[in-house]
């Protein structure tokens, strides 16, 4: 009867006994150990034997960083992440230790004209390929395979994982020396002791790490066909393939390389060249989302019920059958199946009576008892929030949301739909500090910046409204909101207090800049350049010349682009009649009212200026007028001839008032 180790044997060994041992079968069962501890979740063990290891073979493994090029045609070096290798112990017997090199896997190359296969490091010394012997190999990948364990799987991690596994190629395939075969092809060199069952492991993982170019994707399938290949392969010799090496590793079987090989493949939409994989293994949940990828459900449903015919019915073939014919009737089935424990059943009823019967209560208590079974269903928290903000649950919406980002902080999404619950409850401070976090994870999504626009305009944080709206005309090439630019003009000229009670004035150079870029980026807006000019104008600027210049021409702008945008017989609409007057009226303020032309009037230049807009406000007035006279004679009834007639009456004493200035003007010459 053959003896099995248990996760419990391995629990019950007195760690302190294996320090004082210092032999080959000592580092192996501390290096499966490890694995198995880290396999298991208990990550202070898997700790324990790997600092053992560390004493073992007189060695530690830690990142740095040098300076390289990733391509050819990279000219500057950059910071590039690589593992160091300090040794402890010169003399360690383990150092030397090769138990004869074996037969080497094939290492596939890029075959890119801009990409290198290792990064090129400036100092070459610095980062010289580290001599590492086949159990430090070993000790190597354990140590990766922990620090992926123990962390959150992202793409910092799946980098810094590559990074151990790309020590062990390189040190092994030797990236800096090539020799030239008889077929003129590029073979890379051993520099140290070659182990087929390790170095089968690191080229696994490195096809299973390497999808952040098409490239890489693409050696990442020729890796594992060439490795899954190398199992039916007659050569080399088995003796050759270090089976010695075996339990130092966690070489992959032929099964799971196939399916890693599958699932890349998924990922790049060779879905028929997946499913053969799939069917050769009899993976039915792949093959069933790879019948419906293809669109044949039919053979979906097929293979589903001669599952569930051969005696294997479980909840999630139902939940599959539910899938792949739209019937609710199958997600019960599955439902009652698991005795009420299938977190996807339940989780399918949800979303078919959120999606087929529009009905989001019912749809919230399923996805709430989903929760219940598997609290780590991300997506689930975020379509639970959204069903709660649609039904005016507005705390339960912040739950569901704060869940959300706990789980997945990256989750722009999730932080902007918090903070639409939290301000709902009347927390605009704090809502505005979760938009703000929201864009720490997207930076990009104009969406995010106009709510932080209009809750920091509501809150008063006028800074960050003007950053908002910096950031909305860098997204969106121009952005007009009419009623948030009066608000801040308003606020900077009225010294208004902000949401630190400090005055608002400090903004108005920053609110300048803010309308130089409106104005040049969205010039027809009439409301922006009144605003503008209302601003130049406010009691906190400093009256020169070329303020009051400047505040002349953006009224006149205003004009004219109201005149523009107005429809051909504005006349007749008061509304569109009042905002054209109110513009004519503060031009005629600002020139004749304010005593500034009487300041201005002693410059040859400033007056020759006042003189031409008096004259063009002359010429405006009387088209106006001219216009609403057309009008009372078009007009039905008296109320709105008298109105008309009224505002003509003032118009044309408007106009005997400028002319009197102009008078004035001309006799000063």
């Amino acid at each position: 009867m053959v003896a099995t180790l248990t996760f419990s044997d391995i629990m019950s060994v007195e760690l302190n006994d294996l320090a004082v041992r210092c032999d080959q079968d000592c580092l192996s069962f501390c290096l499966l150990g490890c694995f198995m501890a880290a396999f298991y979740y208990d990550f202070n063990l898997a700790h324990r034997f790997k600092e053992l290891c560390e004493c073992l073979l007189g060695l530690k493994v830690q990142f740095s960083a040098e300076l390289g090029t990733r391509t050819k045609a990279q000219e500057n070096p950059l910071s590039q992440l690589i593992l160091v290798v300090e040794r402890t112990d010169a003399a360690n017997s383990f150092q030397s230790l090769s138990d004869g090199s074996t037969a080497q896997p094939k290492v596939c190359p890029l075959e890119d004209d801009n990409l290198l296969d290792f990064i090129r490091f400036v100092d070459v010394t610095a980062a010289a390929d580290p001599k590492l012997s086949v159990p430090e190999q070993a000790f190597v990948l354990c140590s990766g395979e922990l620090h992926r364990r123990s962390h959150p799987h992202d793409d910092l991690i799946d980098e810094q994982s590559l990074t151990y596994v790309t020590a062990v190629v390189r040190a092994v395939a030797g990236a800096d020396k090539n020799k030239v075969k008889d077929d003129g092809a590029s073979e890379s060199v051993p520099k140290n002791a070659v182990s087929w069952p390790i170095l089968t492991e690191a080229l696994f993982k490195r096809g299973s790490y390497e999808r952040r170019s098409l490239a890489r994707t693409e050696r990442a399938i020729r890796q594992l066909e060439e490795i899954a290949a190398q199992f039916s392969s007659p050569a080399p010799e088995t003796e050759q393939r270090g089976m010695q090496h075996f339990f130092w590793s966690r070489m992959p079987s032929q099964w799971q390389i196939e399916l890693s090989l599958a699932r890349v493949l998924t990922k790049i939409g060779s879905t028929k060249s997946a499913l053969d994989i799939y069917l050769r293994w009899q993976q039915w949940d792949e093959i069933i989302n790879s019948y419906t990828s293809l669109g044949k459900r039919d053979l979906a449903e097929e293979v589903i019920r001669e599952r569930i015919a051969s005696g294997c019915a479980t909840p999630e073939l139902y939940c599959c059958l539910g899938d792949v014919t739209s019937d609710m009737a199958h997600y019960r089935t599955a439902w009652e199946l698991s005795k009420h424990r299938s977190a996807r059943a339940v989780r399918s009823l949800g979303y078919y009576a959120f999606r087929k019967d529009k009905n989001v209560k019912k749809a919230a208590e399923c996805f709430e008892a989903s929760l219940e079974i598997n609290r780590f269903q991300v997506n689930l928290w975020f379509t639970l929030g959204c069903c709660y903000l649609q039904l005016h649950d507005f705390p339960q919406a912040e739950r569901a949301f704060r869940y959300c980002v706990a789980l997945e902080p990256d989750n722009f999404e999730a932080w902007n739909n918090l903070a639409s619950a939290v301000i709902f409850s009347g927390r605009r401070a704090q809502s505005l500090a979760l938009l703000k976090e929201a864009t720490k994870w997207n930076f990009d999504s104009w969406r995010i910046w106009e709510n932080i626009l209009l809750v920091g305009m509501d809150e008063g944080s006028f800074g960050d409204v003007i950053s908002a709206y910096h950031r909305l005309i860098d997204l969106r090439q121009k952005h007009i909101d009419s009623q948030v630019l009066g608000m801040l003009t308003k606020a900077v000229s009225e010294n208004l207090p902000d949401s630190k009670n400090c005055g608002a004035a400090r903004y108005r150079k920053d609110l300048l800049t803010l309308f130089g870029r409106v104005t040049a980026t969205n010039p027809s807006d009439a409301d922006t350049w009144r605003y503008y000019a209302n601003l130049i104008l406010d009691s906190n600027a400093e009256a020169g010349p070329v303020q009051f210049q400047r505040a002349v021409q953006y009224i006149q702008r205003s004009y004219q682009c109201r005149l523009r945008s107005a429809t051909p017989d504005w006349e007749f609409n008061k509304t569109a009649r009042e905002e054209l007057l109110a513009d004519l009226q503060a031009m005629a303020k600002l020139l004749i009212s304010t005593g500034c032309v009487d300041n201005f009037t002693s410059d040859p230049e400033m007056k020759l200026f006042i003189t031409s807009a008096l004259s063009s406000l002359r010429m405006n007035i009387n088209v106006y007028i001219a216009r609403l006279k057309s009008a009372i004679n078009k007009c039905v009834g008296n109320e709105p001839q008298e109105e008309l007639a009224a505002v003509t009456k003032m118009l044309s004493d408007l106009n005997g008032t400028i002319n009197a200035a102009l008078n004035d003007l001309g006799d000063a010459t």
